[in-house]
């Protein structure tokens, strides 16, 4: 194409662009304007001094400005929970949202009009593609994705599907992203040197053998579906959470198949066809070679996960649009799953030493036959004592999470002073245990706050967790929390003891408060899920250099699934007892099982350390602490040490032997 068709469909794409993003713009403006007299009706509301506002919002749950009344019904079943006891509304904007958010079109998710800086954002972005389309040479295949994803974007809309509308505009985009991203892949590989020259290799190889093609379709494919196969009829923050579950680890597990699967190939293949003799005739070491199949595979799997990132950004968005059941439900998108929260469990004080000894000390003395074996010896005295140790610290921190019928216990949490200081919501995590754990049964259990007084009588099943927020002015100036948790049950008038007694896990109890953004903390999940695919390329080009591609993909694929089934693998050893009453070969052999699940485990539990799509679900911010772990320690030395093998092996290797074919 020459330069000025370029420039032609440069320019006509950004148009086409700026068109699609104008819309946006005109609904942020309207919108905004509606929210913020909303806003400004609800900061005059004062239930205490029943000001008009205020008794509106309570007896029909709306809000009045000039002939238009926005909210209902919906409204007002929670209206009187967001007054505080002075009176006013606790968070104005938030409920301004909510009351405005119905009037949005489908098309027009909250999240992109709620600013009006972020569709201006969206417009360069949409011009600065579009240009980049056309500059790049992609404006005819641009430009015929944008027709049919018109097409069928239309169809769905007159037959007054929506959602299909979102997938079908989100699976066009994120094709044009794919496009786009691969010839920016291309360029950023345009190096003169062995290396980028081999990793450009890679690229194109993939492209061409429709490899990256194959599992892109499958990404463009499978993301819309998850949008559409999620129920609008469960709370909001349940979808927000499923989608992020299946999208995120789909996306990941597209990526890391593909990449061991190239990686193994790519090396094999050129082995096979000795195109690898070729290659390493010219000024090229074997350990440019391994270096230029693993950037190629890198960067390969960097730009699908970027584009598949982005479409998942792009959905979220859209189910974010989706009626809340609540203006609780709509606070906890906000504040339980889209945001990364820290934890702080309660100071827990194990026995010490001394005690330790006393507890050990009684124990023996109170068994006859325990102190018997050990003074015939039976049994050594070091080996009870250290089981022993551990039987009473186990049971001594179990008592400090259990909870008798009318008993209280009061806890402490520490290092909640950066929470304070946030002002934002922080909350009380919960999950206790009682009875026969019966689904159908609610427990009592009250809660109180040791610094002002206040205490809340709440209700539970056992095994669910529950989440309870506190104001931030519960915290002293040192940064501690005191919650006391109390089982008895309040009846309105008086307080009553319950049949069962409460416990709690380990993690059962926890405060949480938020520490980062959504997408800072999506950022750190997308570097962990890059350094592991870093490890898995350098695995898969390692192994095809010594192995055959049958063999080669055995073990790349075994360690990927023994790595990311370490956490489990970890609990089954924890649980694993050999039986000593079996014949002598068959507990040699559960010995060895054994052996070979704490050796792989041992080796390759880091790899499964982190799970970058449960931490992101669960709203939890990925540490600075993990995230340096995953990339220094997965993405680089792991990976360096894969080199190191496979070059050790593959520089003894013979490839100029004929294979039998071309």
């Amino acid at each position: 194409m020459t330069s000025r068709g370029r420039v032609s469909f440069a320019l006509l794409l950004s148009l086409l662009g700026a068109a699609l993003v104008v819309p946006y713009q005109l609904e942020s403006n309207r919108f905004v304007a509606m929210r913020d007299s909303i806003e400004a009706v609800l900061r005059r509301a004062n239930l205490a001094e029943r000001s008009p506002e205020a008794v509106e919002l309570i007896e029909r749950g709306t809000v009045t400005i000039g002939s238009e009344t926005h909210g209902g019904s919906v409204v007002a079943g929670f209206a009187p929970q967001v007054f505080s006891e002075e009176g006013l509304i606790l968070n104005p904007r938030e409920l301004a949202t909510f009351i405005a958010a119905p009037s949005l079109p489908e098309w027009a998710p909250e999240s992109l009009v709620g600013s009006r800086s972020t569709p201006a954002v969206l417009l360069l972005v949409a011009v600065a593609v579009g240009a980049a389309a056309g500059w790049t040479g992609l404006g005819v295949a641009s430009l015929v994705t944008s027709i049919l994803t018109a097409v069928v974007a239309i169809l769905a809309w007159r037959q007054g599907v929506v959602v299909w509308v979102i997938a079908s505009v989100g699976a066009g985009a994120t094709l044009l992203l794919f496009l786009l991203a691969t010839r920016v892949a291309l360029w950023c590989l345009c190096g003169a040197n062995a290396v980028c020259s081999i990793a450009q290799g890679v690229v194109r190889e993939a492209i061409r053998l429709r490899v990256a093609a194959f599992f892109m379709g499958a990404t463009l494919v499978l993301i819309p579906l998850i949008v559409v196969w999620i129920s609008p009829d469960q709370p909001l923050r349940y979808q927000v959470q499923t989608f992020l579950a299946r999208s995120t680890g789909l996306l990941y597990a597209l990526v890391a198949t593909m990449t061991l699967f190239m990686g193994c190939a790519t090396v094999a293949s050129d082995l096979r066809d000795r195109q690898a003799w070729q290659t390493l005739t010219k000024p090229v070491s074997r350990l440019q070679y391994l270096l230029g199949k693993w950037l190629g595979l890198v960067v390969l799997s960097t730009t699908i996960m970027a584009v598949g990132s982005a479409s998942i950004g792009g959905f979220l968005a859209s189910i974010r649009t989706r009626p809340a059941k609540d203006l609780p439900d709509a606070a906890a998108v906000t504040e339980e799953v889209l945001v990364g929260r820290a934890g702080v469990l309660p100071e827990m004080v194990p026995l010490s030493r001394e005690q330790l000894v006393e507890a050990i000390d009684l124990a023996i003395e109170g068994d006859p036959i325990l102190k018997d074996d050990i003074e015939s010896g039976a049994r050594k005295e070091l080996d009870v004592r250290r089981t022993l140790a551990q039987e009473k610290q186990h049971a001594h921190m179990a008592s400090l999470r259990t909870l008798a019928p009318g008993q209280a216990r009061e806890y402490l949490f520490r290092g909640l002073r950066e929470a304070r200081d946030s002002g934002r919501v922080i909350s009380l995590r919960y999950e206790f245990h009682a009875g026969a754990e019966d689904s159908h049964e609610r427990h009592p259990v009250l809660l109180r706050f040791p610094k002002n007084g206040s205490w809340t009588d709440r209700s539970f099943v056992a095994g669910q967790v529950y989440v309870f927020a506190i104001p931030p002015e519960l915290i002293e100036d040192d940064g501690t929390l005191k919650v006391e948790l109390a089982n008895v049950a309040f009846d309105g008038e008086n307080f009553t003891e319950p049949r069962w007694s409460i416990n709690f896990d380990g993690d059962g109890v926890e405060v949480l408060y938020p520490v980062l953004g959504f997408w800072e903390n999506y950022l750190r999940a997308l570097a962990v899920d890059l350094s592991k695919i870093a490890f898995l390329a350098m695995l898969s080009v390692a192994g095809a250099s010594i192995l055959s591609f049958p063999i080669a993909c055995l073990l790349a694929f075994s360690i990927f699934a023994i790595g990311s089934l370490s956490p489990f693998l970890a609990i089954s050893i924890d649980y694993y007892t050999v039986a000593r009453d079996a014949p002598l070969v068959v507990q040699w052999l559960q010995w060895g099982v054994k052996g070979i699940a704490s050796a792989s485990n041992w080796m390759l539990g880091g790899f499964g350390a982190v799970d970058a799509t449960e931490t992101l679900v669960r709203g939890r911010a990925i540490p600075a602490g993990a995230l340096m772990r995953a990339v220094l320690g997965i993405g680089v030395a792991w990976t360096a040490v894969a080199l190191l093998l496979g070059f050790l092996a593959f520089r003894r290797k013979e490839v100029a032997i004929y294979s039998g074919h071309g």
